[in-house]
């Protein structure tokens, strides 16, 4: 669950102890920067779009949409960071959004762009292949979205986008031109995976359904862009009984096979994450009926078969080394940490709990997200978003992890991080 929600309630009791984010790094932005004032965009900002009433149902929405450049960026370019604040100063929801700087050599500084979008944003943000087109996930079930430009300035396409969904994620298409939004509702309720189409100006269009499913409430790429994974319930004509499907993406999608990550049905997976070979997949579930567990499937061709169940407290994210020998999850909702695991040889028990990070720049305060760098010289980079900071977290080639600098913002509802993404 996103005790995200609850962070004014750990920010007004740090101010009452004293113990707010003195940790940082001035040089990083550290204390005694307030979150500047959020503006509107120096451009105008276009208006929420209502979705078209034409979408395309459950059919051939794979169909690519005219293909515009979407060439990554030079492995060693900076980067652009963005962050949510979800709170104004009385603590009330609000759609603030913040730029910062990520430099070749993984400094990170705050300057003073700032946006805002229609909604607060929590969930994480999905960016197109060159970095110049972001989308999040709003609290109201829509999706914002904005472009930067070749000079780093950025524009808000749709503060607000009404689709035909409810937006839960949204996962970039490999192509860019395209991105998949799941709505984790039930099937009566309209639950999930829609299609939206990305403009070469970063104006979305919706294609509607593509697939129903009951309560699917992640979904991930294999690496190959052909086949992906999805959690949740039922979907595609599965049995009621498994929850994990691997689905073959073609126009439209098909079921491969599906599998029980989990012993019981009262899963709510939060994150999904698979390693880099697309043999092993680790599925968190944060959910309120269970939770607190960590499922390890691999991926066997055209199977999926459980292997592990971790007990673990309150695992927000999970996150794949792109060195494929670790994994990274986030414990947030008061038991904040940072759980490392380890590959191992052994078919029927892949993964082993290696404990929690050791922390060289104070013990986390509710992570949540977490965007990963996965090419160039920051390759293995891991931003995190807390509640009144952004640490970066480094995955080493031997399956270790370094806590590498943490830049804090100082006490206040408006300077809470709800998501964070970077430019891949």
């Amino acid at each position: 669950m996103s005790i995200r929600l609850l962070a004014p309630l750990l920010v007004g009791s740090l101010a009452a102890l004293g113990c707010g984010s003195s940790e940082g790094d001035p040089a990083n932005g550290g204390p005694g920067d307030a979150a500047p004032d959020v503006a509107a965009p120096d451009v105008a900002e276009e208006v929420a779009s209502e979705a078209s009433t034409d979408a395309v149902v459950d059919g051939g929405a794979t169909d690519a949409p005219a293909a515009c450049p979407r060439t990554p960026s030079p492995e060693g370019a900076a980067r652009k960071v963005v962050v949510s604040h979800p709170f104004d100063a009385s603590a009330k929801k609000t759609g603030a959004m913040e730029v910062l700087d990520l430099a070749p050599d993984g400094t990170l500084t705050r300057g003073s762009k700032t946006f805002a979008l229609g909604a607060a944003a929590f969930e994480p943000m999905a960016f197109t292949p060159d970095g110049k087109i972001g989308l999040v996930p709003e609290d109201d079930g829509t999706l914002g979205v904005f472009r930067f430009d070749d000079a780093g300035e950025v524009t808000v396409v749709h503060a607000a986008f009404k689709g035909s969904f409810y937006a839960s994620r949204v996962v970039m298409h490999p192509d860019g031109q395209r991105a998949i939004v799941v709505d984790s509702n039930t099937v009566e309720n309209g639950g999930g995976l829609y299609v939206v189409d990305i403009g070469c100006d970063g104006a979305l269009t919706d294609r509607g359904k593509l697939v129903t499913a009951k309560s699917w409430q992640v979904f991930a790429w294999l690496t190959s862009g052909a086949r992906a994974i999805a959690t949740g319930g039922p979907g595609l004509g599965s049995p009621d009984t498994v929850d994990t499907h691997l689905l073959d993406w073609k126009a439209p999608p098909s079921l491969v096979a599906s599998t029980a990550a989990f012993p019981d049905r009262e899963a709510i997976p939060s994150s999904i994450a698979i390693m880099p070979d697309d043999k092993l997949a680790l599925v968190a579930d944060n959910g309120i009926l269970v939770g607190n567990r960590v499922a390890v499937v691999s991926i066997e061709g055209d199977k999926l078969v459980p292997r592990q169940v971790f007990t673990l407290d309150n695992p927000a994210t999970v996150v794949a080394s792109p060195y494929g020998n670790a994994a990274l999850v986030l414990n947030s909702d008061g038991k904040d940490g940072y759980t490392l695991f380890k590959t191992q040889a052994s078919p029927t028990a892949p993964f082993v709990n290696a404990g929690k990070l050791a922390y060289v720049h104070g013990k986390p305060q509710l992570p949540y997200v977490a965007a990963l760098i996965a090419r160039g010289p920051l390759k293995g980079r891991v931003l995190i978003g807390e509640n009144l900071a952004v640490r970066q977290l480094q995955f080493r080639t031997d399956a270790t992890v370094a806590d590498v600098s943490k830049l804090a913002y100082p006490d206040g509802y408006v300077n809470i991080v709800g998501t964070v993404g970077v430019q891949p």
